[in-house]
């Protein structure tokens, strides 16, 4: 078990860098930095989708698996309980990295044209989330559990669904799929991977699912790191894919083995 749970996340990672530079040819060299038009059929263009699916299968595949020996513990303490020092501390560098990613939001949203009602809701969901992973890994580290820690894993999902809407928005009348999916496919994920986690708050029972969502976030949000987004959301997908790291390798070491 110890293995597994390091190397599936640790394959999700290398995937994700390999899929970060395929992104980065994609967005130099196949969609126009003037027009914003994508040149069809392009070679990287390809070869990126054919290392998503792949990706995306074999951790399916992996999920299933995992899901047919493995069973939960109920609570999210005893899911997500930390090994040692370094995952609080990874905790505090993605509650932090967060905050700092919402600040700088702020800045460049009233730099480009002053901010709006959106702009000052998405800041505070994405500050409030920065204080729910700390709050969420130190409980988890104290055993605790009740109504504090209930509330507060419902925020980052929240904040997640929140961004998908207004990203979509956004792009609702951009022609170039290519230009915003990848990013559309990574918030996704991210929302359904915090969706899954508070599930565990509410001591609900999931193996396959977390772990899948997990694994695809952190690929996806590696690879969107290479599109030309302002850094205070690349920031957010950075931590994000830090985190969802962290949970799946302690979700998948507390596992239990199904005595059906």
């Amino acid at each position: 078990m110890r293995k597994s749970a390091v190397l599936m996340p640790l394959v999700a990672l290398l995937a994700g860098v390999f899929g970060y530079l395929f992104r980065r040819i994609e967005v130099n060299t196949v969609i126009d930095s003037v027009t914003g038009l994508a040149a069809r059929g392009a070679v990287v263009t390809n070869l990126l989708i054919v290392v998503t699916i792949a990706i995306i299968l074999i951790m399916a595949v992996y999920a299933v698996m995992m899901f047919t020996r493995y069973r939960t513990e109920r609570g999210y303490a005893k899911v997500f309980m930390p090994t040692g020092f370094v995952y609080i501390a990874g905790a505090y560098v993605v509650g932090i990295g967060w905050f700092i990613a919402a600040v700088l939001y702020v800045f460049n949203r009233s730099a480009v044209g002053g901010l709006t009602v959106i702009d000052w809701i998405f800041m505070l969901l994405a500050a409030s989330s920065a204080v729910s992973v700390i709050v969420m890994s130190r409980g988890a580290y104290q055993r605790r559990s009740g109504t504090d820690m209930t509330l507060m894993s419902i925020i980052p999902p929240l904040f997640f669904c929140f961004w998908l809407i207004i990203y979509y928005k956004d792009n609702a009348a951009n022609p170039v799929l290519l230009d915003y999916g990848y990013q559309i496919l990574a918030i996704a994920a991210a929302a359904l991977s915090y969706y899954y986690a508070s599930g565990f708050t509410f001591r609900k029972v999931m193996t396959g699912k977390p772990i899948f969502a997990f694994l695809i976030s952190i690929y996806l949000c590696i690879v969107v790191l290479a599109d030309h987004t302002a850094l205070s959301l690349k920031i957010m997908y950075a931590v994000t894919a830090l985190n969802m790291l962290m949970s799946s390798i302690l979700l998948i070491r507390n596992l239990d083995e199904r005595y059906d």
